[in-house]
């Protein structure tokens, strides 16, 4: 009997050290059943394949992401390229497409404030009720572009808007007589549509950009367009808070005291104004 008890006992034992050397460190941090033990508690992680992860469940190394080309509508006038923010409809994109090989159009005066050119061919179109203000670009019929001087009212597909432009410059620029202007398509990336945006010639893609007049304004007194932005606010009162992380042009916004802007530079800035709630141009 006692030999008996003996066997069981050394039995007994034998199951309990095989558990043991079976079972991982309590230090140890997954368990064989794929589970985390933390301060005594089982927590059970699961990793499964996923497009970050691989087939194995691992997680893979990030893939570089390609570079997207941003194609822009591109209007001019001979080799002087003129500033649009294009609409984003059918119309536009029925254009862009026409402008991929490049083409010229010819324009005609109209009413002494309009100047309209066929296109020779009908895009989408969704006219409603309107009244246009200089720099205007819309869809006449279908099948004509309109760009206005000054305002009328009439029911058009809206393509755009010229900017940095007032009336006077528009009739400077386009004539009151017959022109020809171009359209084609452009591509950047958009890396590089970053990269062109800095602090002194702002990129079309992001916005419009500093004004002709305000740079001319900028190289008569020698100081930079940022500097005759933020002095005509001066000049009329407005607190201005300029921001910056470079050195450079944070002291170049201090510097603002060094110089005046005439009457005349103070209303040539005035005439930029689109009806916006900001000063930015």
């Amino acid at each position: 009997m006692k030999r008996a008890k003996s066997a069981i006992c050394a039995i007994m034992m034998m199951f309990v050290i095989s558990a043991c050397a079976g079972s991982p460190p309590n230090d140890s941090a997954v368990s064989s059943s794929g589970q985390e033990e933390i301060s005594g508690e089982t927590e059970e992680v699961t990793l499964t394949a996923s497009p970050e992860n691989g087939s194995d469940g691992m997680p893979e190394q990030e893939e570089k992401e390609e570079e997207v080309v941003m194609e822009e509508l591109i209007l001019s006038i001979g080799d002087k390229k003129i500033t649009v923010e294009w609409e984003d409809n059918e119309s536009v994109d029925a254009l862009k497409d026409l402008a991929r090989s490049g083409m010229q159009i010819n324009m005609s005066m109209y009413g002494g404030f309009e100047q309209v050119g066929s296109l020779g061919t009908s895009l989408p179109r969704d006219d409603s009720q309107m009244t246009t203000s200089p720099g205007d670009i819309v869809l006449y019929s279908g099948n004509q572009i309109v760009i206005f001087y000054g305002s009328n009212s009439w029911a058009y597909t809206r393509l755009g808007k010229i900017t940095g432009l007032n009336e006077k410059e528009l009739e400077d620029t386009f004539g009151n007589g017959d022109v020809t202007i171009g359209l084609s398509v452009g591509g950047q990336t958009d890396s590089e549509a970053v990269r062109s945006f800095d602090f002194e010639d702002r990129s079309v893609m992001l916005n419009s950009g500093y004004n002709e007049t305000i740079k001319s304004i900028a190289e008569a007194h020698g100081v930079s367009s940022a500097q005759v932005i933020l002095r005509w606010d001066l000049q009329r009162g407005i607190v201005v808070i300029p921001g910056s992380g470079n050195p450079d042009h944070i002291k170049e916004n201090l510097n603002l005291f060094g110089f005046e802007l005439t009457e005349d530079e103070m209303e040539k800035i005035s005439l930029l104004d689109r009806g916006e709630k900001h000063d930015w141009y």
